[in-house]
């Protein structure tokens, strides 16, 4: 993954600002674990946020999340994988579509970890069904709040904006969470 550097995140294209903001872990596997670390936690946070800006917050974060896992799985230019996109969780409310996205991310951690422990190649086909499950769910959503993934990809991009002034990725910056000054942390 190659970095680009920018003083606005906004101008660059949001897959490349991931690629600048996401911390390289030294190899594929541990880059999966990150980001699927990562996404279990928004997915949490999402479903326990209680403000349309909070929900707009969190999804921006699971898209940032999921944008690095298909980058550490090789992009998203793979063999055709079809998706139930018809399951029960698409026709319900926003919870139950909540909680089917959290069982997608305990299955991607739980890929994750056993190419991680057991010294494996992930199973770039089922990580990439979770994935795309997530990612349709997290379109449900959108749909059931009324708001579209290019303003919340453009919030996502604002927020980390402030908390990586120099558009790349630096501890300093990170543990610093710019962006949060002033918010009382309960969770």
């Amino acid at each position: 993954m190659s970095r680009i550097n920018s003083r606005t995140l906004v101008v660059v294209p949001y897959d490349q600002m991931v690629r600048n903001l996401f911390k390289d872990m030294g190899s594929p596997t541990l880059n999966l674990l990150h980001a699927v670390v990562g996404l279990a936690g928004e997915v949490g946070e999402l479903l326990i946020t209680n403000s349309i800006e909070g929900i707009v917050d969190e999804m921006g974060d699971v898209e940032f999340y999921l944008e690095a896992a298909y980058q550490s799985t090789g992009g998203r230019n793979f063999p055709e994988l079809v998706v139930e996109g018809h399951d029960m969780s698409h026709h319900q409310v926003f919870s139950t579509i909540g909680l089917a996205m959290s069982i997608s991310a305990s299955r991607l951690l739980s890929f994750a970890k056993r190419a991680w422990i057991y010294n494996e190649e992930p199973n770039l086909n089922a990580v990439r069904y979770e994935l795309l499950r997530i990612q349709l769910m997290l379109g449900t959503m959108r749909d059931l709040v009324r708001v579209n993934q290019v303003d919340v990809l453009a919030a996502n991009q604002g927020k980390l904006g402030k908390r990586f002034p120099e558009g790349v990725y630096t501890d300093r910056d990170g543990a610093a969470q710019a962006d949060k000054l002033g918010e009382l942390d309960v969770d």
